[in-house]
């Protein structure tokens, strides 16, 4: 081939080369890249696609959750700018591009825009019983894309579609339900498709047991079976009795709360029980309660503590069903009469007696309106003599009578003034072989008591025999006050000179005990006045310009000689010790 040849081949294959790349250009310049897609959601299966106008054919690609490759929808006209597609699944997301029809290139194509269409289980339902056979059930929130929401309840083992909730409502009444558990669940229910279910709930239909039954007895043969209601509409109740005549059923009305049993039989055991009754259904029984009724005595039956010719007595109602009390009186606690009959609501009773020095004896007896009787505790109250256990002094240079203790006050004595009013007992002397010196039956006399602490025990023993203190609040002579007191000096000497027993408990006589004591024999035909001299000091009236008490007699520590010269010792009104107590005296005026 020759030169010319050749070099008009290479021109050909060159201006061919050309021309290629240059048509090639310009389509690339005329193919626009594909829009960008707007996806919303718009039903259960339906999602609507927009974007801008493109002059030329486009293809609406869509991939799906688990494919490789995307598949042509739909082709799409010119300047076509919307389009829904209706045929996803929900919870299953897709992905869509838009593809002009001249493109060649993935470069062309529109970016791609995924959509996840969401129908998800329901909220687990509330379940409100509303009735005896119905159930609302209820949810809080709905799903936007749900036409409405399915409610199920299980039949047969099976869940049933048993009614719906429409969109904007939240709850649904179901009547007709049988008793037992009941279960529900919820499903949203698209256009084409319906949610899973929810989380179950269940109820239980069953009517509640009636609570807190109760007795209350009317009369004696009468009891009142109350109960709460513990279901919130009204129903009626079975009572059941069983007893020894068999068992009976009674029904009450409507609403009712409370049933009267009108033959409740005296001393004779019934059983009660109660369930609910509403239409057709019925609870179960309430656990039982008894009724034994027989009289119940007067309770707490006590005397007051003032020993005077006046006996009050006091007791408590123990039986409401009490028609009258008869109080009961004896000499010798076997024996007893009947001096009142009282209403059942009088509870306090006034005895007097025309002696003292005795001890009567008391009960009351219940009495009710079918003539049972029941009665109470025996109570007793000795009225001591005013002058009992005390020596009298007859009328010489003094001007006037009285009486004097034959003995100093008791440790057992003054341990009941402690117990009456409270106080605290005095310190323990811890004499050998008396370990408990405050015990009630102590006969050795009280020490560790001050001036003061005799003084007040004088006005005790006055009040709770009836007669008037002897002192005031600071210690001063009350005038006409016919208590009991303690001596002055010239008492003292009067019934040491006079009615003393001229043996004495000291330090320096083969007599003498080292320790308190008190005389085996106190009381005959003509008692004297014991140990004046020595076993303890005595405290009496007479004091000292400072204010000092003075003590006589000497103690189970000091020497006879001394012991009887009455020696003038005073201390405060507020001294105490083991080797000082006291005796009372009483004018002989009693009333």
């Amino acid at each position: 081939m020759n030169r010319a040849v050749i070099i008009a081949v290479l021109l050909l294959v060159l201006t061919g080369q050309a021309i290629s790349a240059g048509t090639a250009y310009a389509r690339r310049r005329a193919v626009r890249r594909g829009p960008v897609l707007k996806t919303e959601i718009r039903s259960d299966c339906a999602v609507g696609l927009s974007w801008r106008s493109y002059p030329d054919t486009l293809y609406l690609e869509r991939r799906a959750d688990g494919d490789d490759l995307f598949s042509i929808v739909v082709v799409l006209a010119p300047h076509q700018t919307r389009f829904t597609d209706s045929t996803l699944v929900p919870n299953s997301p897709a992905w869509y591009r838009l593809r002009p029809a001249a493109a060649r290139y993935i470069s062309e194509f529109g970016p791609e825009a995924g959509v996840t269409i969401s129908l998800s289980a329901p909220p687990r339902p509330k379940l409100v019983r509303i009735a005896v056979d119905s159930v609302e059930v209820k949810m809080d929130t709905a799903n936007v894309l749900a036409v409405r929401v399915l409610v199920e309840r299980k039949i047969g083992g099976m869940y049933t579609v048993v009614g719906h909730m429409p969109r904007g409502s939240h709850a649904f009444s179901d009547g007709g339900v049988g008793t037992g558990s009941q279960f529900y669940r919820l499903r949203y229910e698209g256009v084409r498709y319906t949610s899973p279910p929810s989380p179950a709930d269940s109820i239980l239909m069953d009517i509640s047991v009636p609570a807190n039954v109760t007795l209350t007895y009317e009369s004696d043969h009468a009891v009142i079976v109350s109960w709460l209601p513990t279901l919130p509409w009204a129903c009626m109740y079975d009572i059941e009795k069983r007893s020894t005549e068999g068992i009976h059923v009674y029904r009450t009305d409507l609403g009712a709360q409370q049933w009267t049993d009108n033959s409740l039989r005296y001393a004779q055991r019934s059983y009660y029980r109660v369930r609910a009754v509403s239409g057709v259904d019925t609870s179960m029984y309430s656990p039982p309660v008894s009724a034994y009724y027989v009289l119940r005595p007067a309770m707490d039956l006590h005397t007051d503590p003032v020993h005077d010719p006046v006996v009050n007595l006091i007791w408590s109602d123990a039986d409401s069903l009490t028609a009258t009390y008869v109080v009961e009186r004896s000499a010798d606690s076997v024996h007893f009469d009947a001096i009142a009959t009282l209403t059942g609501h009088e509870f306090t009773y006034a005895d007097s007696l025309n002696t003292r020095g005795q001890r009567r004896y008391y009960r009351v007896r219940s009495v009710a309106t079918n003539g049972v009787t029941a009665i109470s505790d025996v109570v007793s109250e000795y009225i001591p003599r005013l002058n009992e256990g005390m020596v009298f002094i007859p009328d010489t240079s003094l001007g006037s009578s009285f009486y004097c203790d034959a003995l100093e006050t008791s440790a057992a004595s003054f341990a009941e003034y402690c117990r009456a009013t409270g106080r605290e007992l005095p310190e323990d002397p811890a004499f050998p072989g008396h370990p408990d010196y405050w015990s009630p039956s102590n006969p050795l006399p009280a020490v560790n008591v001050s001036w003061n602490d005799a003084v007040a025990f004088c006005n005790w023993r006055s009040l709770s025999t009836g007669l008037q203190p002897a002192y005031d609040a600071f210690g001063r002579i009350l005038p006409g006050g016919n208590g009991y007191r303690l001596m002055d000096r010239s008492h003292f000497t009067l019934v040491l000179h006079t009615a003393a027993d001229t043996s004495a408990n000291v330090q320096d006589t083969h007599s003498g005990h080292g320790e308190p004591t008190v005389p085996i024999s106190t009381y005959g035909p003509h008692p004297l006045a014991y140990n004046l001299i020595g076993n303890v000091w005595e405290w009496v009236n007479d004091s000292i310009a400072d204010g000092g008490r003075l003590i006589l007699g000497g103690a189970y520590c000091t020497s006879r000689r001394f012991a009887g010269e009455l020696p003038e010792f005073c201390y405060r009104a507020d001294y105490m010790s083991p080797t000082i107590g006291f005796r009372c005296i009483l004018p002989a005026r009693l009333p």
